[in-house]
Parts: structure tokens; sequence; C-alpha cells
């Protein structure tokens, strides 16, 4: 004999399926959630520059998870064109040079907005928002100020992704 919470289970999910979003809800990346499992990090905190130059994250190490979701957050933006690049490297672990994972990049950023950033295998590519490839072990994230700023404050945060 089934339970009633089976049947009202069993009604839901047919309830889904027929509502088309049964795929919406098992495709795709799945969002790490919890802070206990090392699925979220600060790769950038607040950063101010006024000239224009590279700034690095520190390394990030990536235990178990595939791809990740960049956060890059610009709260101010001045000067004379200024532009914010943010870019993905992995880390050769035998020579510890670096190197840029192919097309994780975003475009020459130049206005307060909030952008996000996929790196996840398999997922559908769009130019400078999403593409299809694994987080390496090691890797951390390169932040490029462009024309000529006069200041330009961000934050990028990082969410891995199963």
């Amino acid at each position: 004999m089934i339970s009633r919470t089976a049947r009202l289970l069993g009604s839901l999910i047919l309830a889904i399926a027929m509502l088309g979003l049964a795929a919406l809800v098992l495709s795709g990346p799945a969002l790490a959630t919890s802070q206990d499992d090392n699925s979220t990090a600060i790769v950038t905190p607040q950063t101010t520059v006024s000239s224009a130059g590279a700034t690095n994250s520190t390394d990030q190490t990536n235990y178990s998870w595939s791809g990740v979701l960049l956060t890059v957050d610009i709260t101010t933006i001045t000067g004379t064109a200024p532009t914010l690049t943010v870019k993905v490297q992995e880390k050769d672990p035998a020579s510890g040079k670096y190197a840029d994972l192919p097309n994780c990049t975003t475009t020459a950023l130049n206005s307060v907005a909030t952008t996000v950033l996929v790196c996840y295998p398999g997922i559908t590519v769009a130019a400078n928002s999403t593409v299809s490839i694994s987080l390496p072990k090691q890797w951390r994230v390169v932040q490029t100020a462009g024309g000529t700023p006069t200041n330009i404050t961000w934050t990028v945060g990082a969410q891995y992704l199963k």
C-alpha cells in the first residue's frame, strides 16, 4: 500500500513534469548553497584602483566542484574611458605558472553594474558570460583596469557549482 505522502509526492512530480519544469529543475549546473562545504568565496574583497593595471586574487582551491559562478560588482567607475576586465586563470601544479582558461573572460566592463561570468562544463556558451569548461584544482581571478581610470571600485565573489 502506498502511503499518502508517497502519493502526494508522486502527484507533485507529475504536476511539475506536466508543466514542463522537470527539465529546468533537473538540468544545468547545481548551485552550491551550503557554507560548510567550501562552496563560496570572496575572491576579491572590495578593491579600488586609480590607475590602469592588473590585480590578481589569491589562489583559490577547488576541492571537488565542476565549475564556478563569478559575480563582479562595480560600484564606482570614473575617468577617461575606464574599463574593468575579469578573467579566470588556472595554475599549473608542476611549474606554478598561470594560464588563462580559454574564453573565461568578461567583456571590458565600463559602468556601475553587476555582471555574472559562469565557467561550467557542458553549459550553453554565450560570449563573455558563460563558458563550457571545467574548473581546475588551483585557479585565480585576474582583474585588469584599462583606459585612464581615476577611480574603480569593485568586488568579485565566487560560488562553486556541482
